[in-house]
């Protein structure tokens, strides 16, 4: 069976910039959306959509070189949803304020703190993996590991830290108990790409460490 994933990309403008400022912080976010399809050797040459991926690139280290701050560059991204707070904490600490709290207030600068794994990191750029989604009939082969792998390999480039969360698909009146069930065994079936668990807050981020040795596709695979 061959796989393809189909990779779209967007950049964002915006098309009422402040005046006063210097720099577009949008001009360093990249959101790409991919499309995951099988080619089963019974379909011939038409491909099935099976499932798709979507991940943000966030040029930090750009964005700082041209004077924006961090924290601007995350408020720019604040389309990842509830997560991003979650992202922020789990690289930076910062004293005071509520960091939401400093959105909204006239803050001038933030005291932020990089701790130790993005401090050593070689590079500060990041790669967040926002949502992956088989179709049912098509999971149990490592479908969504194999675009995630894919998806690393593409755009994690001149990154350090692949960050994603785990959020397992459950039904609504699922109780604590199963959620914190499903949402372990997905954080277990991402451990076979190498990420790790950390806290952050009260919820749980994983990263992908680049800069160290991570298993190859095959080895992913042959794991399941």
């Amino acid at each position: 069976m061959f796989v393809a994933v189909k990779y779209r990309l967007e950049t964002y403008l915006d098309m009422n910039p402040d005046p006063e400022a210097d720099v577009d912080v949008y001009d360093y976010h990249l959101a790409i959306q991919g499309e995951v399809y099988v080619y089963p050797p019974e379909t011939g040459d038409d491909g099935v959509l099976a499932g798709n991926i979507e991940a943000y690139y966030v040029d930090i280290e750009g964005a700082r070189a041209a004077g924006a701050r961090t924290l601007d560059v995350f408020d720019a991204g604040g389309y990842w949803g509830e997560a991003w707070n979650s992202y922020f904490n789990f690289l930076y600490e910062h004293e005071g304020e509520d960091i939401l709290a400093l959105f909204l207030g006239d803050e001038e600068d933030l005291n932020l703190r990089r701790k130790p794994l993005y401090e050593e990191a070689s590079r500060k750029n990041l790669l967040i993996i926002e949502d992956v989604f088989i179709e049912p009939q098509h999971q149990g082969r490592g479908l969504g590991l194999a675009a995630i792998w894919n998806t690393v390999r593409h755009f994690g480039r001149d990154c350090s830290l692949v960050l994603l969360k785990a959020l397992p698909l459950v039904n609504q009146d699922s109780s604590p108990g199963e959620v914190a069930i499903a949402t372990a065994k997905l954080e277990r079936h991402f451990e076979r790409l190498g990420f790790k668990t950390a806290e952050s807050g009260a919820s749980s981020v994983m990263y992908l460490d680049l800069d160290n040795e991570r298993p190859s596709l095959v080895e992913t695979l042959n794991s399941l």
